[in-house]
């Protein structure tokens, strides 16, 4: 029974440092970190609870109730997992809006300023040919 009592507190510490995660901005990486850690942690309790299973008299039972708890441990870790990836999707979202927002604005503010006259080219100047360079006519 103690070992259910301390998955639930990690449980509920875990989802508090998720939520605090999506809403204080702690970086992702740490959380994914802690996240990697306790399913390590959990795979190598399992694995240690399946030898003590072996040495058992009755293994099936003490087996189902091993695995049900690295099941439980592993889901409630991919939950927060998915709130990690569910809020960085909406991070990534909220900044290309705003970059889009920006490039936007910037385009209308370029359209508002009063447009150059164009440029003037100097005019043309024609002069009459020269005397002694006439084309010969054929």
């Amino acid at each position: 029974m103690k070992p259910l009592l301390m998955f639930l507190g990690l449980g509920l510490l875990g989802l508090g440092a998720v939520q605090a995660a999506t809403e204080g901005g702690v970086d992702g990486v740490i959380e994914r970190r802690r996240i990697a850690a306790e399913r390590a942690a959990a795979e190598a309790r399992f694995a240690s609870q399946r030898e003590e299973c072996a040495q058992r008299f009755a293994v099936t039972p003490c087996l189902d109730a091993a695995r049900a708890e690295r099941r439980d441990t592993l889901a409630r870790l991919s939950r927060q997992e998915s709130l990690l990836d569910e809020a960085q999707r909406k991070q990534r979202a909220a900044a290309r809006i705003a970059a889009i927002r920006d490039k936007v604005s910037a385009e209308e503010a370029r359209g508002r300023e009063p447009a150059r006259p164009p440029r003037r080219e100097p005019p043309m100047r024609v002069t009459a040919p020269r005397a002694g360079s006439a084309p010969a006519v054929a």
